[in-house]
């Protein structure tokens, strides 16, 4: 290949590179850090701001006089206030917490600093900045890493479907449509940021920096959300003993057509907990899948609701449902529990109500948006977590950062020393050798983790491995040639090639299964030294031995022929 193409290939990799990494540098070098806190979600605002959703309250509304409550739903479709929802009503919504947890460092204030246009302007720029730039890994920033399973066992008992029946085509459309659904929930909820990958075996690797609170994110991430509306068999239920030790926790009722199912209430730590059961109608005569919108209200007491609006479908089932059981109990399930069993005073044609019962603002604040986001299609179970801390996360990058960067020191003197201004060309190689993997790494969206960095590590040690044995092909042929330079630099690049391809293709192998069996972090390292070969194999062969190519055009190997290698 002429020297021309193979110089117009390096600008191209060289201008491409540039191109993806100037993002990162922008972001990381030239944006406010106060703007890339929020951007972060690092700040109270920033919740609401990126959730942009007018029902992400940012902070907890003061006690109100009558005048201050918000106007409730009229009576006819206030299904929750009105038609005898003051008695065991109880909801089962998500755990209390923040999913931005880290606000110590901004004060709390009743300003919000978006409303400035300017920072409002910055922000915006920052946040569109922020996607295009590579991100930390978990392990570097601190954050929640959660380890999902979709429970088709579950599924199958639920619908009572045979297990064998659900094939390999039906479980991995439902992954896809699980791994959706989280990401719409958490990304309402006002993460600016969160990776979900998959794993084998039907599981997911959910991470969320800067989210070190698991709570609030077990229950947006583990609650299937099936909205279930069931007649309540009042004297069923007043007849109904239960007894655990017999019963167990899954207890049947008599009559198939009946069901059991349970309240559940705070404890005294405020945990919603099994309380009493209750005799269901086994027919559901309204599901979630008829929701239409779902958002956080108020009831004329001023306490949060969820109130909830059905399609054309629902609302004919509902006005339905309200016409013929009028005076009877109307029970409200989430995932198989009790949230409410109000009682039907009148038709409701309308297809609106609300649903309330002791919520907290976090909890109709989280019902709504399930609801909104719909069911997930399979059950989950949470198999693990992992809870990084900030602090910790930023003294592992301090200490990562620092082994790399005197490695590379250590490494660049050596070359140097020992091989002069061939060493020099392997510097520069080296270099090139780095931008091109972390170009690599941002153009995909690809996070820079601890094992990314040991990756890196690795392969920077492997280019230098095979630079020095170009160095030392070159210094036999120098020998056998009695100092024809030109010709020593084309032999030795030949005799070279074959053991470094032969080398670096069966660490490629290597590289490919870690990835394959491998998961979290350990896929990061395989991705990293996967392409660290390849891009090591392109800069130690390829650009190396077009500057030589150059340098002897120039006539300046000949004159210095003692100092180049």
């Amino acid at each position: 290949m002429a020297k021309s193409s193979r110089l117009f290939i390096v600008l191209l990799f060289i201008s491409v590179s540039g191109y993806s990494l100037y993002p990162s540098l922008e972001y990381y070098f030239f944006t406010d850090k106060k703007i890339r806190d929020l951007v972060e979600n690092k700040g109270r605002f920033a919740a609401s701001s990126l959730a942009g959703n007018e029902e992400v309250v940012l902070e907890q509304p003061a006690e109100t006089d009558a005048t201050d409550v918000p106007p409730a739903l009229p009576d006819d479709i206030d299904i929750a206030n009105d038609l005898g929802l003051d008695t065991d009503e109880v909801p089962v919504p998500p755990a209390q917490s923040d999913l931005t947890n880290d606000v110590a460092e901004i004060e709390p204030t009743t300003t919000n600093p978006l409303d400035d246009p300017a920072t409002k302007l910055a922000y915006d720029k920052a946040k569109a900045t922020r996607i295009k730039a590579i991100k930390p890994g978990l392990d570097l920033s601190g954050g929640l890493s959660i380890d999902v399973e979709a429970d088709f066992a579950k599924l199958s008992e639920l619908t009572g479907t045979p297990l064998a029946e659900i094939d390999a085509e039906a479980r991995q459309e439902a992954i896809d449509r699980i791994v959706t659904k989280i990401q719409n929930r958490i990304d309402a909820a006002g993460v600016s940021e969160i990776t979900i990958r998959k794993q084998p075996n039907y599981r997911l690797t959910i991470q969320i920096p800067g989210e070190t609170s698991s709570e609030r994110v077990q229950s947006l991430v583990s609650t299937t959300g099936r909205l279930e509306f069931k007649l309540v068999d009042n004297e069923a239920s007043e007849s109904y003993t239960y007894d655990e030790n017999i019963d167990g926790q899954n207890p049947t009722h008599s009559d198939p057509s009946r069901e059991v199912a349970f309240f559940y209430e705070p404890n005294e730590l405020g945990k919603r907990e099994r309380s009493y059961p209750v005799v269901l109608e086994r027919e559901v005569l309204i599901d979630g899948d008829n929701i239409q919108n779902a958002r956080l209200d108020y009831n004329q007491y001023g306490e949060p609701v969820v109130a909830f609006e059905l399609n054309s479908i629902g609302t004919s089932q509902f006005s339905e449902v309200t016409a013929q059981n009028t005076g009877r109990s109307l029970a409200i399930l989430l995932d198989g529990n009790v949230m409410s069993a109000p009682n039907i005073n009148q038709h409701i044609p309308s297809g609106q109500a609300q649903i309330s019962g002791g919520f907290t603002l976090d909890e109709a604040r989280d019902l709504a948006l399930i609801l909104r986001s719909g069911s997930l299609p399979v059950p989950i179970r949470i198999i693990s977590e992992d809870i990084i801390a900030a602090k910790l996360g930023e003294e592992l990058r301090t200490r990562a950062f620092q082994a790399l960067f005197t490695s590379l020191i250590v490494i660049i003197l050596f070359m140097l020393v020992y091989y002069r201004f061939s060493g020099l060309i392997a510097v520069t190689a080296l270099v090139l050798n780095a931008i091109l993997i972390i170009s690599f790494l941002a153009s995909f969206g690809l996070a820079l983790s601890i094992s990314g960095i040991a990756g890196l590590l690795l392969t920077i040690g492997m280019s230098i491995d095979a630079n020095v044995i170009i160095f030392s092909r070159i210094r036999e042929e120098l020998k056998s040639t009695k100092g024809n330079i030109a010709d020593s630099i084309r032999k030795g690049y030949a005799r070279a090639f074959w053991t470094i391809f032969d080398a670096n293709v069966t660490t490629l192998i290597a590289a490919f299964m870690l990835f394959y069996y491998g998961s979290g972090f350990l896929q990061g390292f395989a991705t990293t030294l996967f392409v660290g070969i390849i891009v090591s194999m392109f800069t130690s062969l390829f650009v190396t031995r077009l500057i030589f190519d150059f340098l002897l055009d120039l006539g300046y190997i000949r004159r210095h022929s003692a100092l180049i290698i």
